[in-house]
């Protein structure tokens, strides 16, 4: 009779213990609610960011929106016959997501079409002919790495640019070489380039953001025109 009792007491024990372990297991919903919360932290930092760019509104009258808004983010398909841009539109006093999609070819100053690819997989960016100044200008995508300078590898551009916001400057890298060469950055005379320079074949671009009090670097994108 003791040993029944004994029994099913240890059988009432194990139950227990296995539901207790069950109910603390997270559940798909828990790790997706997880998920989204640290995706709505990445972007509310961007949101917390500085005014659009020149170039940022460049875009939006290209895709034809209107209102107060804050992009952050762009997709292009891969032949480049259409954008959609990601952006928040300020309604009803919040912020919401809404996006856009534009069947349109973009191009740079020459005429080229080009594709911009950032450190984030599947996501891209677009080099457009701005109407402020007349020359080709990276559009970023706002998540950027931060990354120090000694680190930064990028291959094949073929100008620099630079633009000045506050105490930050702007960089768009020199190089010439193969395509899939990663190339190093070193510093002259205050300005960032690359070498080996060699035979000119393709071009690749590389922004990077560099504040002058910190000394920060940041890689915005890195771009490939075909």
């Amino acid at each position: 009779m003791k040993k029944r009792v004994i029994r099913s007491l240890t059988m009432i024990f194990l139950l227990f213990v296995m539901t207790a372990c069950v109910a603390s297991t997270p559940t798909d919903e828990e790790n997706n609610t997880e998920i989204s919360e640290a995706y709505d932290n990445k972007v509310k930092k961007y949101m917390e960011r500085a005014e659009l760019t020149d170039v940022e509104k460049d875009i939006l009258r290209l895709v034809g929106i209107k209102g107060e808004t804050k992009i952050y983010n762009f997709y292009a398909d891969e032949n480049l016959d259409s954008i959609d841009v990601n952006f928040y539109v300020f309604e009803n006093g919040k912020w919401g997501i809404q996006s856009e999609s534009r069947n349109i070819k973009v191009t740079d100053a020459e005429g080229r079409i080009c594709l911009a690819k950032t450190n984030f997989d599947n996501v891209f960016t677009v080099t457009i002919q701005t109407e402020s100044d007349g020359e080709s200008s990276a559009v970023y995508v706002p998540q950027y790495d931060k990354t120090d300078e000694k680190s930064i590898y990028i291959s094949n551009t073929p100008h620099a640019d630079s633009i000045n916001y506050g105490n930050e400057t702007v960089l768009q890298i020199v190089a010439i070489g193969d395509n899939d060469r990663e190339l190093p950055i070193i510093e002259r005379n205050n300005f960032y380039e690359t070498e080996p320079l060699g035979e000119y074949d393709d071009t690749v671009a590389v922004t990077v953001r560099f504040n002058e009090k910190t000394k920060e670097v940041y890689i915005l994108n890195k771009y490939r025109y075909i």
